[in-house]
């Protein structure tokens, strides 16, 4: 089977969404997640224009970065930048 140029960059694009997530800070210094959909087909710096609050601080990153135990979720906090 031969895949054209851009379907191999639609498939890529798929796979490296599914592996980022955008977190970005809350107001009360807490941290929300951003899941793209596994549909997405844009850039997820391109999801950040439509799904950040203006003036957010934000950041993408790998998914295994984030805790998988959700219990206390909700007392997260944005600690760091880099």
């Amino acid at each position: 089977m031969e895949f054209q140029k851009t379907q191999v960059c639609y498939i890529l694009l798929q796979w490296v969404n599914k592996m980022k997530v955008i977190i970005y800070k809350t107001e009360n210094n807490g941290v929300a997640i951003v899941h793209p959909s596994p549909n997405y087909e844009n850039s997820l710096e391109e999801l950040v224009d439509t799904v950040v609050p203006e003036g957010s601080t934000w950041k993408i990153v790998d998914i295994s970065e984030i805790p998988s135990d959700r219990t206390f979720r909700n007392a997260w906090e944005w600690e760091d930048l880099t």
